[in-house]
């Protein structure tokens, strides 16, 4: 994420809508040239210091790299400490 601050004690997301072939192809090589990629409407960026994710529909996921059965999900991310010194 271009925008991405280490400063900014933020968490920074990034959600990049399933296209298809030829939009990811069309994406990809945006991401490469310029970085204009980030102004598609299939990238969303999110900032936060909390980030809930929650799927409405079932999903597949992998523990250890073994597929488990599809299910919802609601997932947390949060920012409890920030030690990074230069």
């Amino acid at each position: 994420m271009p925008s991405a601050n280490i400063h900014s004690h933020h968490l920074d997301v990034v959600v990049v809508q399933k296209p298809s072939l030829h939009k990811f192809i069309r994406l990809f090589a945006k991401l490469l040239k310029d970085g204009s990629h980030v102004y598609d409407p299939h990238f969303h960026d999110i900032a936060g210091s909390k980030i809930d994710i929650v799927t409405s529909k079932l999903e597949y996921d992998q523990i250890d790299g073994e597929d488990q059965k599809k299910q919802k999900f609601k997932v947390a991310f949060q920012i409890d400490s920030f030690n990074l010194r230069q």
